[in-house]
């Protein structure tokens, strides 16, 4: 893992060297293992290496074809290798060498903008062919490595953070009044969009290609659509076992030991002991398996007695560590280094975790990330109920999610089925939804806010309402701001984060299957626990509650001066907040919290996120 920038100057203009070093500077801590750029005419490309793959050749450098006319920077790690080799095979192209950078290219070589559907792995990737005066940018089917682009000046601009974009640019762009009010409304929708007018994702499996004739942009791959059946629930159970051993048999391959990152939940429990008994079979492909977890003392969100029973019975070294309380200076760390607000206080309790096993080594981690978003219930599935007849399960589902009077059976079994234009109709005779009263009325007016988050609940493409549900959350942009939060904690210690539950492979077969073997008779994730009844501890297999961290956020506000920060500026200047009303909403969080206090929680969230937009706007904004 690596990673990468560049330029593209459209006006044929030759690119200037001193743009590329500012681009590569501001990523310096993705290269521990080398920083180089190449120029060539009108395009500018920077590469930054981190050794991970047995395979990745020494130090940094584009990778370059002469006789094709290719030039590619590569982020990632390529799976289904000897499956794409013999593809390539038949086209015609033949790798090299055994890097999986040279895969790739060679994928591209063959297939152009069709080879990012052919290429399964985690990877971000530009692409410059000279003979057709064409980039191209793509990205990974599940998004697992970032990539950010603009255009300003006459140039296209692309990196791995938005920081080396900032840097090229020599100025700040406005701040995206859209996403901060999604932000403050806590309901992350927009996924292209960043805090910045102008800096855009690409996408997860996007292609954008740039060429004389301008920019267009693609969806690459997207899971194949299948009726979910009612098939047979061990053969499923042991087929679902199948892939997610191959999934995590290749993230384990890796130069340096490998750390597993063990909560004691479910899912990244069972990542640790398949990934456990993959090396006492001898199929691990990396130097040695650590499991890693954080302890939270005091807190109900601790959760080390399952992870020592899983260490204990899948027979891992184990090292546990107390989570972070991080001060100021370390909290404002990371808005200078990405231009980014701060993390998440549940992320930033890693730290001195991730800190402990650099010590050690370590460069891959393996978590449990994917879980949840693939292998639950979504509440959408209720309209597949109610259009299938099946009305006990309908109405025990609607039970347990609220019941009678909460509005679960309107929002989830009838709103999906409704047409587009009912679904408007009924909207104007409802009131309109209230907005927080924190957040500004014109910033609200000037944004459309309501419009930016109204979701569409129909299937679209999908078999099923609960299909179409689940693909959207986990492209929505809030899944895909913390899936980049993750990736910039681990690249600025020198590592990578892992994923098999986002496996391509497992993510399509998981959606391929009936709603009774993800979750039936109050028991989530079933077909997880049916897949590793033979490895996971009965108290980790039977677990049916969940570690809530929000704890963490009130500690992190209280840290910040609780109600008395509010006392003082908030994001003043700014048109976005109601100050008083931030200021009364902080009155109403108790000094002693109590988790199970939903309002709280909601409360301490929407605290935590204004001081953290503070900051941001501070730090980049006012030069504080």
């Amino acid at each position: 893992m690596s990673g990468i920038a560049g330029i593209l100057r459209r006006d044929g203009r030759d690119v200037d060297p001193t743009s590329l070093e500012r681009m590569a500077r501001a990523l310096v801590h993705r290269g521990p293992d080398g920083v180089a750029t190449w120029t060539g005419g009108p395009v500018g490309l920077v590469h930054l290496a981190l050794r991970t793959l047995p395979e990745d050749p020494p130090g940094a450098g584009p990778l370059l074809d002469d006789a094709a006319g290719l030039v590619l920077v590569f982020d990632g790690r390529v799976d289904d290798r000897e499956a794409l080799r013999a593809a390539l095979a038949a086209a015609g192209e033949r790798p090299r060498d055994g890097s999986d950078a040279e895969l790739l290219l060679r994928a591209f070589a063959a297939w152009g903008e069709e080879a990012p559907a052919r290429v399964v792995g985690d990877w971000a990737a530009a692409l410059w062919d000279s003979r057709r005066r064409r980039l191209l940018l793509a990205r990974d089917a599940m998004g697992a490595r970032p990539l950010f682009r603009a255009e300003a000046g006459g140039a296209l601009y692309f990196a791995s953070e938005p920081a080396a974009i900032l840097d090229a640019l020599g100025t700040v762009p406005r701040a995206n009044e859209g996403v901060v009010a999604e932000a403050l409304l806590q309901n992350l929708v927009t996924v292209d969009e960043t805090l910045f007018e102008g800096i855009l994702r690409v996408l997860p499996a996007e292609v954008v290609v740039v060429d004389d004739a301008g920019l267009r942009r693609r969806i690459a791959w997207e899971p194949a659509v299948v009726e979910p059946r009612e098939g047979n629930e061990e053969e499923n159970a042991a087929r679902f076992a199948s892939i997610l051993r191959e999934a995590i048999r290749d993230r384990l391959r890796s130069v340096a030991p490998v750390v597993l990152e063990v909560s004691g939940g479910l899912d990244s429990s069972s990542v640790a002991v398949v990934a456990a008994d993959l090396a006492r079979r001898g199929a691990v492909p990396c130097p040695s398996l650590h499991a890693l977890s954080l302890r939270y003392p005091g807190l109900d969100c601790d959760e080390t007695r399952y992870f020592r029973a899983v260490t204990s019975a899948a027979g891992l070294a184990a090292l546990e560590v107390d989570a972070g309380d991080p001060g100021p200076d370390e909290v404002l760390a990371p808005v200078r280094l990405h231009r980014l607000p701060p993390e998440f206080p549940p992320s930033a309790a890693w730290g001195p975790a991730l800190g402990a096993v650099r010590e050690r080594g370590v460069r891959v981690r393996l978590g449990g990330e994917g879980g949840d978003e693939w292998l639950d219930f979504a509440p959408e599935a209720c309209a597949d109920l109610l259009l299938a007849g099946r009305f006990g399960e309908l109405r025990r589902r609607t039970r347990d999610l609220g019941g009678p009077g909460s509005g679960v059976f309107g929002a989830y079994a009838v709103r999906p089925l409704l047409p587009v234009w009912m679904r408007r109709a009924a909207r104007s005779f409802r009131r309109p939804t209230p907005l927080p009263p924190w957040i500004s009325p014109e910033l609200a007016s000037r944004t459309s806010l309501l419009d930016r988050v109204r979701v569409d609940p129909s299937r679209g493409r999908w078999a099923t309402f609960e299909q179409a549900a689940l693909w959207r959350s986990a492209r929505c942009g809030a899944a895909l701001d913390s899936l980049e939060e993750s990736e910039r904690q681990a690249a600025r210690v020198g590592q990578v984060v892992r994923s098999p539950l986002s496996d391509r492979r497992l993510v399509e077969f998981a959606l391929s299957l009936p709603l009774s073997q993800r979750s039936a008779d109050g028991e989530s994730k079933r077909v997880l626990r049916r897949a590793l009844g033979g490895l996971l501890p009965d108290t980790v297999r039977g677990r049916r509650d969940k570690a809530e961290f929000s704890s963490l956020i009130h500690r992190a506000v209280q840290r910040a001066g609780g109600a008395a920060r509010f006392d003082g500026p908030v994001l003043r200047d700014t048109g976005w907040v109601r100050e008083e009303a931030l200021r009364a909403a902080a009155r109403e969080v108790p000094a002693t919290y109590d988790p199970g206090d939903g309002k709280s929680r909601r409360l301490c969230g929407t605290l935590w996120t204004a001081l953290a937009l503070d900051m941001w706007y501070q730090a980049i904004f006012c030069r504080r």
